[in-house]
This record gives C-alpha cells, structure tokens and sequence, in this order.
C-alpha cells in the first residue's frame, strides 16, 4: 500500500483538502487522502466505527498510526471524488 511520507505531508507537495480544528486533509493520491493532526486516540478508532456501523457510503480507513516525537496522528484514508453537500460548513480553510 502507498504511504506517504513526512515530507510530502509538510511540505505541502499534497493539496490541502481540509484545514478545520486542528486537523488538515491532504489528497496524496487519486485513490487516498491523509487525515493528520493532534488528536485523541478516540477520534481515531472513531473512524474506523463509523465505517463498520453503516450502511452509507464513507471512506474506508486503511490505515491508523502515530508519531510520537509530535504527538500527530494519521489516518489514511479512501478518497471519494464527489461535490460537497450545499450547507456543509467544512471546507478549505485557511490554517
């Protein structure tokens, strides 16, 4: 499987999707996007609840992992092209 690697992540070579909260989402490929962020390790294993507790078509989580030396977390995921419902208050944010 494709990992990206730090420097692709903070070097901004990725697009940045999302920037909300203290989380960014970079497209890495055309197949999969990066969650990173400080976070509680809750909020990860959320993700992967949501994922097997419904029916709706979300992204898979592929992948869960931490660097310590930063306290961040990833959490590689399925990229799903679509629009953005209108309303949706998450969207590109300045950081």
């Amino acid at each position: 499987m494709f990992s990206p690697s730090q420097h692709q992540l903070r070097s901004r070579e990725a697009p940045l999707l999302i920037s909300h909260n203290g989380y960014r989402v970079v497209k890495v490929s055309d197949h999969f996007v990066v969650k990173y962020g400080r976070a509680d390790q809750v909020d990860l294993l959320e993700e992967l609840n949501v994922q097997q507790a419904t029916k709706v078509k979300v992204p898979r989580v592929y992948a869960l992992y931490n660097e310590p030396e930063s306290s961040t977390n990833y959490v590689v995921k399925e990229y799903i092209k679509g629009d953005r419902q209108p309303g949706y208050s998450v969207g590109i944010l300045d950081p």
